[in-house]
């Protein structure tokens, strides 16, 4: 034993130096699990053997030290030698070749020394084919390693790090100041004057997002036809999820920040000391796109559809494993090659060969005639097809994704069997038309057929059906990456469509405690297949059979009205949403907050991209600033109100410059004392945007954020009264707007748009601005100053006036109640709408603060403008006769906004058919422009909605509120719903003769009770009519079987039900009203209500009804008063005041009539008998709950008592004779149990047997009629389903279906189970024969 002792001890003292330095490599490892570069390193050491190396100019950067240029950057095209490059500065900087150096130059954790000074501290290879070598994370841990192992200090810093913390690092701004800033800042201090560390990154051009590396590739080969480019399905949406359909789409606009790794240096990285220095290897056109590999068959097309390298297990299961086929790839093993069991890839440039060779007709590999053994070299008759690598792959995850769930699996099973399931365009069964086929191999052509294509798709359907594999992938955060792929797909089964339409709208919602199954039960369809797929998961025995009220089925389009109106939701976390901003292909949405935060969302995926936080630089106080609002435009004219040339600039017309005018008074430059031009607005450039010289600071409230019309750049005005527009393809701030308002003096920046042209930049100012700054430049063009107050909103028209070539508008509204129009090009207020213009304008002006303008895309003189009374007006402009340049405010329609609330937003459809608005409280109505009647009305938010945004093509709707959501609705499903709950009625359009449309946008079910002996269901609902804008309330019978509507019992004018009851024998209903109680004949239709209060004499409202064995029994709760009356007889039976000390909110009578209990607000269950002297009260109080009861409820023997509310436990109480010794006393033990019994009722306690969690909150309970089953209905939507024979009952059943508070619970006389909630969603559910 001595022997290997001894050779273990001098391996790990010549490979680590010692036993100290192994120990503390181990733990470095298992704490950070770093990267391995290794394989890299060595195979480019294998390439540059020969090569002949100068390195002055890296030699004379190092010796610059701390205080010379911080970055270094190598920049070369793809395959020209960048990482080459990066591997012989990482080996030392040899003079000639890599080879000696492999061992030689590489320190103990790869630090490279050379001339004993440290060149390399920690390095990091980016791969496009490795996601592991994207993601930001695993950067910094690997660097943080590296770095640990050369730097004491900041070994010392990580080992004292908590690795249960540091395993759940989900944020990298966190990892980034616990594992590198924090560390090198203690480095920091303690380092010698010169001592600096370099930190090297090569190649970031590949982290580029495929996208835009397939455009790079079209750039890079002008000769290339689009067309061909066009077979990437990532380019794509398909035509049930795009956002983006019309006759000439726009090209796809850059992703934001979508480059991870050079977002991490410029955002994090270079925030750490002044003595880290960087080198980078890069494209030039870095952030702006890279190729992307298209397709190899079989083996080839495994390996570079691969997002990772694969196993051999792997490629071995799939018999694409074996050594000699591995060995006849192209330029194997220098482009392919097996290392540490994995089969990887070289380089990236090798896809850029690949797709180039095919984008311009050329092939790869040999002649079909080539003999065995040979390798694939440049030759005729070989092509390739990379759908097959997907499908290649997807198939075998499919057949092993049980029991093993690996992460590779969860991660991409999706988007391979995406991938593989879609034809290519141009229909010509390949794999595109960028396409790269292997004569010989005849595996292509079947995988062609759309035999293949089916059997991919059935794979699909499969995976996404099974709960349990979709669950995990959600969990493990891969939920986005399956949206994304879904998204993509241009042809749809109805599984992959319905899946991809839940996703998007309710993956946010999945977590610990809504899980897959039970939010896919909530959420979709009862026929549908998720829905199906859900029940069978669940394994539930109780299945949800009608729906009241019942929806179509499906409308035009194939839209169901039980689906969802809104598709998906976006979330500001922890901020309010002040602004949202749609990109001009509608596949990215950026929200502004009230926190300094840019949120932005890919659409299609509903994934995070990032999130901007700008940072301002403040400049030091400017001269201009001081006189900014010296000189106001408004000439005398203006003052009194009527119509002036707005201070037009010099020069004239249209036609004239764009640039700022000079000469003449009213020159929107103004000039100082000195002569010097005192500009509106100055730019500052990104390279003073570390000017010592600025202070830090934040560009605060972002209340304003637009597009240019090319999807490049993106501005956003905050509340500092600042302007920043962004690069979007990098994510970094390319100017600043200062001085806009005297700073923060002058107050925010409310609004911002860009003019369609993309020339001019506008934005609306709280101190009564409108300034129009030189979108490029930044420069300040001209000041519109007509505002007394605040401008809060502002829009430029979508279309020329008359017709091509004609000038474009804008439009400004404020607090001063005025919309002013603006000639685009000159600025010359052209028209004014305001209030007290006589009969011009009078009451068509706004009475209050103009919060929205918006001008219809279809019409460029017609414009609508809404304020905070809740009034919209509609408007058109006509030239006016005498003057050509002025044109007439004619208002066409005074509309109203949702009832109640203040229209905060406005937005018109891109075809013009249709105009949005939305309230300060939530609610969006939707107006039909050719007849003006309101279309739709929904409610999916609780505050004020900020902006509403149509997508490009009109079919989604995009609402922002300040309730931190934003919201995108199908509006095919919205006018899916509405129509689904129209009722025509003369009465509610105030027309004779005729019908108007009414609008029931709103149900609410408050209470429902089962006939005892029949088949029907009564509920009392509440509906919002948008015709009235009021409230409605009305009783419901339906049929429990079929869910069809039976009739309308009427209600008296001016009363509405709280609360519903059958009578015992089920011949009558019995309607609480306030201060009314109504009984009506079932026979008879329930037509002509008896009004039995006026007998029983009275005087209080109903909080709660329970009836007896007939009619003749009958419990009414009264604020702490229980009154039980004969309502057959008409008289009063007993009252019994104050038995409770506060509210009474629940009542049940037992079976036989002789018990009555009661729960309330006091938390206490009180129990009160029937004795031979008449009713007594609190003969047992049960207490120990701590909130109010909402539920109590008698099994049909009486020996049971079950009581609930919002304490989150349903407690069930046995009854025991005293006589008979009482009950076990095993169990739980229960509340304070306080009897009070009467000398002439049969002694007997209530013991508690059971307490269940009905977490959050009971809301009400009901024993079926054979007392088997106790249902109880929570706060939450869930209902449970508790097995009432067992000693100690206990949940056997949790139903999911509901998405809002459950408000009634009863079992029908057939056994069914009815439930009802605040949504106006009421299910029956029954057990299967």
């Amino acid at each position: 034993m001595r022997g290997p002792s001894q050779m273990i001890t001098r391996a790990v003292e010549e490979q680590h130096g010692g036993a100290e330095a192994f120990n503390y490599t181990l733990r470095l490892q298992l704490l950070l699990e770093p990267l391995s570069y290794a394989v890299d390193l060595r195979r480019l050491a294998q390439r540059a053997t020969g090569t002949r190396w100068r390195w002055q100019e890296a030699e004379s950067w190092l010796g610059q030290g701390p205080a010379g240029q911080r970055v270094l950057c190598v920049a070369a095209g793809a395959g020209e030698g960048k990482s080459t490059v990066a591997a012989a500065i990482c080996m030392g900087m040899p003079r000639e070749g890599l080879g000696a150096g492999v061992g030689a130059n590489v320190g103990r954790a790869g630090e490279v020394v050379v001339a004993d000074r440290s060149v390399i501290a920690a390095h990091h290879f980016v791969k496009y084919n490795d996601q592991r070598r994207l993601e930001p994370l695993r950067i910094i841990k690997s660097l943080a390693c590296q770095l640990a192992t050369t730097l004491p200090v900041v070994r010392e810093a990580l080992l004292q790090l908590d690795a249960a913390v540091v395993a759940r690092l989900a944020d990298v701004g966190q990892a980034f100041q616990m594992l590198l800033a924090k560390p090198l800042e203690a480095w920091d201090k303690k380092a010698e004057r010169d001592e600096q560390i370099v930190l090297l990154l090569d190649a970031l051009d590949e982290a580029d997002p495929p996208r835009q590396r397939l455009q790079q590739q079209q750039r890079v080969h002008p000769g290339a036809q689009s067309a061909e480019l066009a077979g990437s399905q990532a380019l794509r949406l398909s035509a049930a999820s795009s956002l983006m359909v019309g006759p000439r789409p726009p090209p796809d606009c850059p992703i934001i920040a979508g480059n991870p790794a050079l977002q991490l240096v410029s955002e994090w990285l270079h925030k750490l000391p002044r003595r880290v220095r960087f080198m980078l290897t890069t494209r030039p056109e870095a952030a702006r796109g890279q190729a992307q590999a298209d397709q190899v068959e079989d083996l080839l097309a495994v390996l570079l559809a691969a997002q990772e390298p694969l196993p051999l297990t792997l490629l071995q299961q799939v018999g694409l494993g074996d050594q000699a086929l591995l060995a006849l790839l192209p330029g194997w093993p220098a482009l392919f090659f097996v290392e540490q069991h994995r089969a990887h890839t070289f380089h990236k440039s090798l896809a850029d060969y690949l797709l180039t060779r095919c984008v311009h007709g050329g092939t790869i590999g040999a002649s079909s005639a080539r003999p065995t053994g040979a390798r694939l070299a440049p030759g005729p008759g070989l092509t390739l097809d990379l759908q097959r690598g997907h499908f290649i792959i997807g198939a075998r995850l499919t057949q092993t994704r049980r029991p093993a769930l690996t992460a590779y699996a969860l991660r991409h099973l999706v988007p391979h069997l995406v991938a593989a399931t879609q034809e290519p365009e141009g229909g010509d069964g390949g794999g595109g038309a960028a396409s790269i086929t292997v004569a010989g191999w005849a595996a292509a052509a079947a995988f062609r057929s759309a035999a293949s294509r089916g059997a991919a798709m059935a794979m699909l359907d499969e995976v996404l059906l099974d709960m349990d594999y979709m669950q995990a992938a959600i969990d493990a955060g891969y939920g986005h990456a399956i949206v994304g792929a879904l998204g993509a797909m241009r042809v749809h089964s109805d599984v992959s469509a319905e899946a991809l339409r839940y996703l998007r709208a309710r993956l946010h919602e999945v977590g610990p405690k809504d899980r897959l199954v039970e939010s896919i039960l909530k959420h979709t369809p009862r026929g549908s297949l998720l829905y199906g797929a859900a029940v069978r998961s669940s394994g539930c025995r109780w299945l949800n059979q009608v729906v009241i009220p019942a929806a179509p089925a499906a409308t035009e389009g194939g839209h169901s009205a039980e689906w969802p109106i809104s598709e998906a939701v976006f979330q500001a976390r922890n901020s309010m949403l002040l602004s949202i901003a749609l990109s001009p292909d509608s596949k990215q949405l950026a929200i502004g907050t009230a926190g300094n935060k840019i949120f932005v969302y890919d659409i299609v995926a509903v994934r995070q991209l990032l999130v901007l936080k700008p940072q301002l630089a403040t400049p030091p106080p400017l001269r201009r600033d001081r006189k900014v609002g010296a000189a106001r435009r408004h000439s005398d004219s203006s003052r009194d109100g009527s119509e002036d040339d707005g201070g037009a600039c010099s020069g004239g017309g249209y036609g004239d410059s764009y640039g700022p005018s000079r000469g003449g008074d009213s020159s929107p430059i103004r000039r100082d004392s000195e002569g010097d031009e005192d500009t509106v607005g100055a730019a500052v450039s990104g390279s003073d945007w570390n000017d010592p010289e600025f202070g830090d600071g934040q560009l605060g409230e972002v209340r304003g954020i637009a597009f240019s019309p090319d999807g490049s750049r993106m501005a956003a005005g905050g509340g500092m009264g600042i302007v920043q527009v962004f690069d979007v393809a990098t994510g970094q701030v390319a100017m600043t707007l200062q001085g806009l308002g005297g700073f923060a003096q002058r107050g925010g920046v409310n609004c911002v748009r860009f003019s369609p042209c993309g020339i001019f930049l506008a934005a609306a100012s709280d101190g009564d601005y409108v300034y129009i700054h030189n979108a490029s430049t930044g420069r300040g063009v001209i000041l519109l100053d007509d505002h007394q107050r605040s401008v809060d909103c502002l829009a430029f028209s979508s279309a020329p006036l008359d017709g091509a070539g004609g000038p474009e508008l804008l439009a400004t509204g404020g607090e001063d109640c005025v919309v002013n129009i603006y000639m685009v090009g000159n600025w010359r207020r052209v028209a004014r709408l305001e209030p007290g213009r006589g009969a011009l304008h009078g009451p068509d002006g706004h009475d209050a603060a103009v919060k929205s303008v918006a001008f219809n895309p279809a019409v460029a003189e017609e414009a609508a403008s809404s304020d905070d009374g809740g009034a919209i007006r509609v408007w058109r402009l006509t030239r006016r006769p005498d003057r050509a340049d002025k044109f007439l405010v004619t208002v066409l329609q005074r509309l109203a906004g949702p009832a109640h609330e203040a229209v905060s937003a406005l937005a018109y459809a891109p075809d013009g058919r249709h105009l949005a608005c939305g309230g300060d409280r939530g609610t969006v109505r939707l107006y039909d422009a050719r007849t003006w009647l309101v279309a739709a009305e929904f409610r999916e938010h609780e505050r004020r909605i900020r902006e509403l945004v149509y997508s490009r093509d009109g079919r989604h709707l995009v609402s922002g509120c300040e309730d931190s959501t934003a919201v995108l609705f199908n509006l095919e499903q919205v006018m899916a719903s509405a129509r689904s709950m129209m009722a025509v009625t003369a009465a509610a359009a105030g027309v004779s003769g005729g019908g108007a449309p009414r609008l029931r946008v709103k149900r609410r079910v408050t209470s429902l009770a089962c006939q005892p002996c029949g088949r029907h269901v009564a509920m009392t609902v509440d509906v919002h009519v948008v015709a009235t804008g009021a409230d409605s309330h009305a009783v419901e019978v339906h049929d429990v079987q079929t869910g069809k509507l039976i009739a309308e019992p009427s209600v008296p004018r001016g009363m509405y039900g709280r609360c519903v009851v059958y009578s015992g024998d089920g011949k009558h209903l019995v309607l609480g009203c306030h201060h009314k109680l109504l009984l009506y004949d079932v026979a008879a239709g329930y037509s002509s209500p008896h009004d039995v209060s006026a007998f029983i004499g009275l005087r209080y409202p109903h909080d709660a009804l329970a009836a007896g064995p007939s009619v003749a029994l009958l419990a009414h709760c009264s604020n702490r008063r229980l009154v039980i009356d004969d309502c057959v007889q008409r008289c009063r039976v007993a009252e019994l005041p104050n038995v409770h000390k506060e509210l009474i909110r629940a009542v049940t009578i037992s079976a036989d009539g002789t018990l009555i209990a009661t729960g309330g607000d006091d938390r206490t269950v009180r129990i009160h008998g029937l004795g031979p002297r008449g009713w007594r009260a609190n003969l047992a109080v049960l207490s120990g709950y701590s909130d109010w009861l909402r539920g109590v409820a008698f099994s049909p023997d009486g020996a049971l008592l079950a009581a609930g509310g919002d304490d989150d436990r349903v407690c069930i109480y046995r009854r025991a004779d005293r006589s008979r010794g009482g009950t076990s006393s095993a169990g739980p033990q229960p509340p304070e149990l306080l009897p009070q019994p009467h000398p002439e009722q049969p002694l007997h306690d209530w013991q508690l047997v059971s307490t269940v969690a009905a977490d959050p909150g009971v809301c009400d309970m009901a024993f079926s009629r054979e007392g088997s089953f106790l249902a109880v209905g929570c706060h939450g939507g869930r209902l449970l389903v508790l097995d009432a024979t067992a000693s100690a009952p206990q949940v056997m059943d949790t139903l999911h279906g509901h998405s809002a508070k459950i408000t009634g619970v009863a079992f029908s006389s057939s056994g069914a189970l009815v439930s009802g909630d605040v949504s106006g969603s009421v299910r029956v559910w029954s057990l299967p024969a």
